[in-house]
């Protein structure tokens, strides 16, 4: 280390003294050493680093998050890195918060759908029955104008039934994870025409249902992404498993992603918060010429909770 700025002093929470002509291995920045050898990989390839994500604990052992902007340069003949940290520990910390308050929110409109509106509903079949026994006693009564009736309040269950259940599915650890995302095949076959298939080795069983409930989530999202914005017309989900590893698959027949993808678009963020919070890994990529594949890795007997200035310069 040649030297720092205070901003970055403060973000690691190491003094001066400690930090001049220090080995970066030193440093609380790169707990793992992966992180440093991704890095200077990046570096040596390219010359720089841009928007490199980071999670470390500083010297006080608060956990931080960090995203690294890198570039080599010459000083005095000398090859040198000039990096900047941006802190965006409580940046995440907010977004996460927000994250989890949509969720609570979305849980509760998924119960009212099924608790409330669907029994409303329910009731007024059960009157437009008990209307049609009467009204069929009249002779000369029109019928065909209460039938009709009655098949809009039912195709009305039906479908607030099926935005409950995407909403606030049932316990999806108890039901299964193939059987929760066959039917989420069946829904958007339904809801788009489009051709929607789970293929699965053998039964995978997840005891944490937080963690069930996100991989069902990412599969959602990652498929509905695919009918509205890949224009697919073929969505394939494969669920497999290799020792305590398993993986999920979701690819398609679309338009792929585009090159120009930010990976901080809101679905992209919040699908992989939701991979961070059960320790798992996520990728989406083009598939060739055409489609996307999303994987996600997981291991299914670990679930963790994640958890989230000025620029530091180095």
């Amino acid at each position: 280390m040649i030297d720092a700025n205070p901003s970055f002093l403060d973000l690691i929470a190491c003094p001066p003294a400690t930090v001049k002509d220090a080995q970066l291995t030193d440093l609380p920045i790169f707990n793992t050493p992966a992180d440093l050898d991704r890095l200077t990989g990046l570096l040596d390839h390219g010359g720089r680093v841009r928007d490199m994500d980071i999670d470390f604990v500083n010297a006080q052992g608060e956990m931080r998050t960090g995203v690294i902007n890198a570039e080599s340069v010459d000083i005095w003949e000398r090859r040198c890195v000039l990096f900047a940290v941006d802190d965006r520990t409580e940046t995440k910390r907010l977004e996460l918060e927000v994250i989890d308050i949509s969720e609570r929110e979305r849980r509760q409109l998924g119960q009212y759908l099924h608790d409330d509106l669907c029994s409303h509903l329910l009731g007024i079949e059960v009157m437009q029955t008990v209307m049609r026994k009467k009204l069929a006693k009249l002779a000369g009564a029109d019928l065909a104008a209460i039938d009709k009736s009655r098949d809009l309040v039912q195709d009305a269950i039906r479908k607030t039934n099926r935005i409950s259940r995407g909403l606030c599915p049932i316990n999806i650890a108890e039901q299964g994870l193939e059987l929760t995302l066959t039917e989420l095949c069946r829904d958007i076959e339904e809801i788009y025409g489009v051709g929607c298939r789970l293929r699965y080795d053998e039964e995978i069983f997840l005891k944490d249902h937080l963690m069930a409930t996100h991989i069902y989530y990412i599969a959602r999202e990652a498929a509905y992404n695919a009918v509205k914005h890949g224009k697919a017309r073929n969505i394939s989900l494969s669920l497999t498993r290799t020792g305590d590893t398993a993986q999920l698959i979701i690819r398609d027949d679309g338009q792929g992603l585009p090159k120009s993808l930010k990976r901080t678009g809101m679905g992209i963020r919040i699908m992989n918060y939701r991979a961070r919070r059960i320790g798992a890994m996520l990728d989406a990529r083009r598939d060739g010429d055409a489609g996307c594949v999303v994987s996600l890795t997981f291991t299914p007997h670990v679930a963790k909770n994640g958890g989230p200035a000025d620029d530091a310069i180095v």
